[in-house]
């Protein structure tokens, strides 16, 4: 899968995603971590950022050619490469990723054909009946890759493109199943991090998914609170509310400096109602939105 799923992912418009989805308010992401996980995420993974003409040239490498000049490539065998892409009807945003990726991968010459459906027969597609062609979709996250290794251990139910391997079905998946082991049986943090780091390198190289984009999350709260510390995870700003104060004599205004060390996680401050300053904090979310080709259980 490694050329094809490199492909793929050099031809998804990550900017055009972020730019008319997200309207700015997102990043992209080529592994299955967000940056918003601080140290268990790699920022030195494979990037296959977009790139038309990288994408055609892996597919000319695997023979994907388009033999009789109708725009849509064929393998070897003369097949064309044609597939749908399930994903959830009314999350308007997967719907409008879906349909910029459609139009990516018709670029490249891969017939891909964005299907929406209720989200219990998306469920029942991609972990029971496992009859589908490829998906787009989401996983919730954590600030512990622990929270994933039902995804990442090639004998997982969610290990999407072949879930439930009675035993690891490539080499790559074998090296990461040891690792897992291997952050398991050490107690050692700084051990556990230099393991999790391979993991998304290895993720990365092979590129089994696509992942997309990560959206921001903004968080407004008045500037007069103090030791405010936001997570990735729900409640954002509250977990910690048996130390969060309010500062004695606060200001009604603040400048984006004081924003900026008051919280140590602000980009930028905004003018709010009755002229006070509202923090905007933003957290780069957990979870991705990420795209992937289906294999059937076997």
């Amino acid at each position: 899968m490694p050329p094809l799923g490199k492909a793929v992912s050099h031809s998804i418009n990550r900017p055009a995603i972020i730019r008319n989805v997200y309207r700015g308010r997102a990043e992209p992401i080529y592994g299955p971590l967000s940056p918003a996980m601080g140290k268990w995420y790699n920022p030195d993974i494979p990037k296959f950022e977009y790139d038309l003409e990288a994408a055609k040239g892996l597919l000319e490498e695997i023979e994907y050619i388009d033999r009789d000049g109708d725009g849509i490539r064929e393998d070897p065998e003369g097949n064309k490469i044609s597939f749908s892409i399930i994903t959830n009807r009314g999350n308007n945003i997967r719907e409008d990723t879906g349909l910029i990726i459609e139009q990516s991968l018709k670029e490249i010459g891969l017939d891909a054909r964005l299907q929406t459906v209720d989200f219990n027969t998306l469920v029942t597609s991609i972990a029971d009946s496992f009859d589908y062609q490829a998906c787009l979709l989401g996983l919730t996250g954590s600030d512990n890759p622990l929270s994933g290794l039902n995804v990442y251990r090639s004998s997982g139910r969610t290990h999407q493109w072949y879930p439930n391997q009675p035993e690891p079905a490539t080499e790559w998946e074998a090296q990461v199943d040891q690792l897992i082991e291997d952050f398991l049986a050490t107690p050692d943090e700084e051990k556990q991090v230099e393991v999790w780091h391979e993991i998304q390198r290895i993720y990365g190289e092979n590129q089994p998914m696509s992942w997309t984009v990560n959206a921001k999350v903004y968080i407004p709260v008045r500037n007069k609170f103090g030791n405010l510390k936001p997570i990735v995870m729900r409640p954002r700003v509250l977990w910690n509310v048996d130390e969060i104060f309010v500062k004695e004599g606060a200001a009604d205004q603040a400048t984006p400096a004081e924003v900026a060390q008051a919280t140590g996680t602000t980009e930028g401050a905004e003018e709010g109602s009755n002229s006070l300053s509202i923090i905007l904090i933003i957290v780069v979310a957990a979870a991705a939105i990420f795209f992937f080709l289906g294999t059937k259980k076997r």
